[in-house]
């Protein structure tokens, strides 16, 4: 089992706060299973990492997950730890320059997938590999797809782009299941580079809520909103995402199978066909 969570707000005071409410913990639902977990965050322009590939317990709060977290989008990414695990090199969230990346869902990880995605990244990215395994070469695969868009360096990247690049990279990942013969893994991926987070959907479910203007905010906060020093010049405004809306407090909104998502902090979600192609406004 593993999850993804996160969320894009216009104020770094409201994100983590509306998350923790949201979310209350992170939990295998297993108590013979230690955790894994990390999160990456965008705060006045810089991007920070927080991984735990093997927590000691199976279930963390997420006041503890969060900490102090203060920023204006957040990507994260749980699961069950592996055996013997100590370094972070394979535990999500990745980044590179501004973007951060994270799916969950089960991945092979023979050599002949990872040979087939190797032989799609272009020299520099498939250079210094942290780890050699699956989960690091599909992140660097998206990179390639941005890549090939000219969107992977800092303020080229559009909402447009992010599209294109995963509607290229899930068509990039079947081509090498398929190469190696093997059914694509049904995936669901988590991306944002601070001005937008974009969700994608081929696996298992996933979910968003949209919390907009004061009121919206104090109900998912309670009593914590009037401890939270929120600017009053701009309406508040938050999107979160979460893999276990059931779990959930609050009414969260499943992500379609075959959707992409595309979320920002000032503007309502807009959703878009993974293929073919097709964009509305999120219910």
């Amino acid at each position: 089992m593993s999850g993804l969570f996160g969320f894009i707000s216009n104020s770094a005071e409201i994100g983590a706060a509306a998350l923790e409410a949201s979310m209350g913990s992170l939990d295998l639902g297993r108590a013979d299973s230690l955790l894994r977990w990390g999160i990456g965050f965008h705060h006045e322009g810089e991007v920070l990492l927080r991984r735990h590939p093997a927590d000691a317990r199976s279930a963390v709060p997420m006041r503890q997950v969060l900490g102090e977290v203060r920023g204006v989008s957040l990507i994260g990414h749980y699961g069950k730890a592996s055996a013997g695990a100590r370094g972070t090199e394979d535990t999500y969230p990745c980044r590179y320059r501004s973007w951060l990346y994270a799916h969950c869902g089960a991945v092979d990880q023979s050599e002949p997938f990872r040979s087939a995605l190797r032989l799609r990244l272009p020299d520099f990215l498939s250079a210094n590999l942290q780890a050699d395994t699956s989960n690091e070469l599909l992140f660097r695969l998206f990179l390639s797809c941005l890549h090939d868009r000219n969107a992977l360096l800092d303020g080229r990247a559009t909402a447009a782009h992010a599209r294109d690049a995963i509607r290229a990279y899930l068509a990039a990942v079947r081509r090498a299941a398929a190469q190696a013969g093997l059914v694509a893994p049904a995936l669901n991926l988590l991306v944002g580079n601070g001005e937008f987070l974009a969700v994608a959907r081929t696996g298992a479910r996933i979910a968003f809520r949209s919390v907009d203007g004061p009121r919206e905010l104090d109900l998912v906060l309670g009593d914590r909103a009037d401890r939270l020093a929120i600017s009053s010049r701009t309406s508040p405004r938050v999107d979160l995402v979460f893999s276990d809306p059931a779990r959930a407090a609050g009414r969260f909104i499943d992500v379609a199978p075959g959707t992409l998502l595309v979320l920002s902090a000032d503007a309502p979600p807009v959703s878009a066909a993974i293929e073919p192609e097709g964009v509305s406004r999120a219910a």
